[in-house]
This record gives structure tokens, C-alpha cells and sequence, in this order.
């Protein structure tokens, strides 16, 4: 069990983005920065704070986190672990795992608000571009959203872990969904008065964070004969599919949509061979 951190992460990321905003405006040069530029800079307090591996008391909010400590996460790790068959040399794999958080009732790994925050930028860097470029607006964002595939297919995933994560895709689509939300439309949230960028959007997790962040509904994707390894750490989670609490949760998961945009992509993508296909990777297959 995770308690329901929502209330604390919310008011570290606004405090933060609010401070980073601050800071921005005390320059001479803010009001002649373009929106995207402005986003990055009020993430600058939150960068890097994913890594963190135990965040009980980060800046006095107390965030739930599970492995809680470096002794559980090692002991889960050697015993229940999904990478616990994987060969030594692939470093990536045996790192200190993530905590797995949650806001409502989705569950999802620390790592998944850095991709939000990170790759919501960059993605919506090349959605201007392919915008600026003459690309219409569904062009646009696929283009945004090709360059988190790039990165799971290349040296994020496939070179340095062998892994193709979908949750990331969908973390970085939806903090793609955030940025645009900020800076696009007719009333965009952020909005430069008399020479200082304003923020009329508080951040709420729940409003971006969807159940495809969370690995045991949107199970990752491997390559070559890493998911030989993973499916012998898997088997051992057979028994849970029918627990009540999962049995639930997943239940909840499946009244909720994930990022529209991104959905499609994927099936696309995987019809055609481009990316691994996910049908393959779920507990359904490695209980057979």
C-alpha cells in the first residue's frame, strides 16, 4: 500500500513553479522570452528532483513512497524484483529502482514527473517548429510526440537498458498536453502584463497524470532476449492479478482514458513493427 500523496506533490510543484517564475521575472530579458522558454524556467527549482530516490519530507511535504527505504527497495529487489534474472552487466537494470508514488489512484513511478516536466518541453520545441515549418496542428503534435519515440527506441531505451517504456511516452505526452495547455489557444495560462509573465493555472497532477503512467497497467516493452529474463522476475507476480486491491485499481484504471493522442500512435507504431509491440509484455503472457 501507497497513501495518496496528491495534496503534497501539488503544493511542492506550485511552490516551485512559483519560485522558478519569480526568479524569471527578476530578469531584464524575460519579457522578450518566448512561452516555452518561460516554462523551462519555472521548472529549473524542480529539475533533477526525480532522482531522488526516497522523498519522505522533500522540502517539508511528506510524499508516500514504495520501496520506502534503501533495505526494502534491496530485499524486493533480490526477491520479487522483475530484473533479478537479468545479466549483471546490464548496469541500468540493477540501479536503484524509482519509488512508485501516487496521486488519486494512479500509481506511477518518481521518474515519470521528470519526463512530464523535461520532455513536455522539448516535445513542444518540436511541435513549434514543425508548426513554423508549415506542418498543420495533428502533424505537428505527432512530430512532438515521434521525438519521445526516437529516444525509447535509441539511446534512452534500446542501447542503454534494453527497455522501451510506454509510461514515459505517455508522461511525455501529457506533460506535452501541460506545456501547450500554458502557452497555446486563445486564453493561454501563461500570459506576459506590463512587461512580467503571469501564471493562471494552478497544477494539479490529477488534471494530467493518467493510468498509462503506471508500468503494471502499461507494462514495458523489451528487446532481443531481455524479456526471456524479465518474464522469469515477472512470474512471480502471477498471484496478484487476482487480489482484490489490484483487481480493483485496474477496474478504476479502465473507466479512464490515457493520452489521446498518443494512444493511436502507438498502435500505429507497434502494427507496423516500428516499435515493440506490448501485446507481448503483459502478465497475461509471462503467467502462460
Amino acid at each position: 500500500p501507497v497513501r495518496d500523496s496528491t495534496a503534497e506533490l501539488n503544493a511542492l510543484i506550485e511552490e516551485s513553479l512559483v519560485r522558478g517564475l519569480a526568479e524569471l521575472n527578476r530578469s531584464p530579458s524575460a519579457s522578450s522570452m518566448a512561452c516555452v522558454d518561460v516554462v523551462r524556467h519555472m521548472t529549473v527549482p524542480l529539475r533533477g528532483f526525480e532522482f531522488f530516490f526516497f522523498v519522505g519530507g522533500l522540502r517539508g511535504h511528506y510524499v508516500d513512497a514504495r520501496p520506502a527505504n534503501n533495505t526494502e527497495d534491496e530485499l524486493r529487489a533480490r526477491t520479487v524484483g522483475l530484473f533479478r534474472h537479468v545479466v549483471p552487466w546490464n548496469v541500468g537494470l540493477h540501479a536503484p529502482l524509482r519509488p512508485v508514488i501516487r496521486a488519486g489512484e494512479v500509481r506511477f513511478a518518481l521518474d515519470k514527473v521528470g519526463h512530464f516536466l523535461t520532455e513536455g518541453v522539448a516535445g513542444y520545441r518540436v511541435l513549434a517548429a514543425a508548426r513554423a515549418s508549415g506542418a498543420d496542428e495533428r502533424a505537428a503534435v505527432r512530430s512532438a510526440l515521434m521525438n519521445g519515440v526516437d529516444q525509447e527506441d535509441g539511446i534512452y531505451g534500446r542501447y542503454i537498458t534494453g527497455v522501451f517504456s510506454y509510461a514515459d511516452l505517455e508522461a511525455n505526452a501529457r506533460g506535452l498536453r501541460w506545456v501547450r495547455d500554458l502557452c497555446d489557444g486563445p486564453r493561454p495560462a501563461l500570459t506576459l502584463e506590463d512587461g512580467r509573465w503571469r501564471n493562471a493555472a494552478r497544477f494539479d497532477l490529477r488534471e494530467y497524470f493518467t493510468p498509462c503512467m503506471d508500468e503494471a497497467w502499461r507494462p514495458n516493452g523489451y528487446f532481443g532476449s531481455l524479456w526471456d529474463e524479465v518474464r522469469r522476475g515477472l512470474r512471480a507476480s502471477c498471484d496478484l492479478r487476482g487480489r482484490p486491491d489490484v483487481a480493483a485499481r485496474f477496474a478504476a484504471y479502465a473507466q479512464r482514458r490515457c493520452d489521446e493522442d498518443l494512444a493511436p500512435l502507438i498502435d500505429e507504431l507497434a502494427a507496423s513493427g516500428a516499435i515493440p509491440d506490448p501485446r507481448r509484455f503483459t502478465l497475461e503472457e509471462a503467467c502462460r
